[in-house]
């Protein structure tokens, strides 16, 4: 596994998107499934695709070598980080 350093490499979400415009968010690490509402999808799409350490893939986007893209309850969003990067929706949300 690759070793994080906490504080200095945390892509915190909230930080580029509005958190009302996310229906559902599953997990936090280097993978995060996202589900924005349809009607916000493609400005958090856009959004997230400009955060550095990170790569947002749209459903259809997804590599092949995930093996998963077309299953039946992927995520509209999948955001991937860069090794030694961590995804959450908040720090805050972590430490509590």
């Amino acid at each position: 596994m690759t070793k994080i350093q906490w504080m200095e490499k945390v892509i915190e979400l909230d930080k580029y998107i509005d958190m009302s415009d996310i229906v559902k968010i599953m997990d936090r690490g280097p993978v995060v499934s996202l589900w924005p509402k349809n009607t916000t999808y493609e400005k958090v799409y856009a959004a997230l695709s400009q955060v550095h350490n990170m790569h947002v893939y749209a459903r259809q986007e997804i590599p092949e070598r995930f093996y998963y893209k077309k299953g039946n309850f992927v995520s509209p969003l999948t955001l991937v980080a860069e090794p030694g990067w961590f995804i959450t929706k908040a720090i805050t949300e972590d430490l509590n």
